[in-house]
């Protein structure tokens, strides 16, 4: 059953758009437009950094991420303690690890979100 004023706020959002100021139906309810302008020289990148510093930064968390995989490998871990330990939640990984096959031999491969995936194999922990 939905809450009472639910019907209210459907009947409103149909006939009125608030973001706009525009009626739905087509009809302009008096507030005067201006259509947008873009500014090339303001971008996202330059708001949250420069594409080329984002993205040393990701390499640089990746490679941190290897080498502490693999400096617990050989510390004598094996995955299931590495990924519940460092993987799990780290914020680069995303999904869950997903076994295959290279040549010839059975590895995990964990996704990041590089769109690296970090490889588990026998002969320790690689990037792909």
């Amino acid at each position: 059953m939905l809450p009472w004023w639910s019907g209210l706020m459907m009947t409103w959002s149909r006939r009125f758009s608030p973001l706009t100021g525009v009626r739905l139906n087509g009809e302009d309810n008096g507030v005067e437009r201006e259509p947008a302008v873009v500014d090339e020289t303001k971008s996202f990148t330059r708001v949250l950094g420069t594409p080329s510093r984002t993205a040393r930064n990701r390499d640089r968390s990746v490679n941190t991420l290897l080498e502490r995989c693999n400096a617990e490998r050989s510390n004598g871990a094996d995955f299931p303690t590495v990924w519940n330990k460092i993987l799990k939640t780290h914020n680069l990984v995303t999904g869950v690890p997903v076994q295959a096959i290279e040549n010839g031999e059975s590895v995990l491969k964990v996704r990041l979100i590089t769109g690296h995936h970090l490889v588990c194999g026998p002969n320790g922990y690689s990037l792909e």
